[in-house]
């Protein structure tokens, strides 16, 4: 039975608009800013027909994401690649514990012929300050 308050202890923000994914290319996501945060869970899912949907975490200290790199293997919460979407997996999770500001996410797609829609979302919690807006 659920007892604690987690909704006034997160922020959510959308990481990649939900979309249709029809070839093998790299989808770019939003940059989430981590400022007030002490932890980040990005969340993703999709209905996969065809293909892999590896998702790439990426840091930097742009809010535009320009010069972002990716994520080192240490700075993260479980592994991108257990985290790629596909018609058995179709909802996934990785944690972020670096320390640069902003996060962003891309999505690598391979194998497609038919696609996916994929979306993802960033899950902001620890907050400096509570309850969250």
């Amino acid at each position: 039975m659920a007892t604690k308050d987690l909704k006034n202890n997160i922020a959510v923000d959308i990481s990649l608009d939900p979309q249709a994914i029809s070839s093998d290319t790299t989808t770019s996501g939003n940059t989430i800013d981590t400022k007030g945060y002490e932890s980040v869970t990005i969340v993703f899912a999709g209905a996969v027909t065809d293909g892999t949907y590896t998702p790439v975490i990426k840091e930097g200290s742009s809010s535009t994401g320009n010069g972002a790199t990716a994520v080192a293997d240490a700075d993260l919460l479980g592994t991108e690649a257990l985290a790629a979407l596909t018609t058995t997996q179709t909802e996934s999770k990785v944690g972020y514990i670096g320390s640069e500001r902003y996060v962003t996410v891309d999505i690598v797609s391979a194998s497609t012929t038919t696609g996916a829609t994929v979306g993802a979302v960033a899950v902001l919690g620890h907050p400096h300050v509570a309850p969250t807006a």
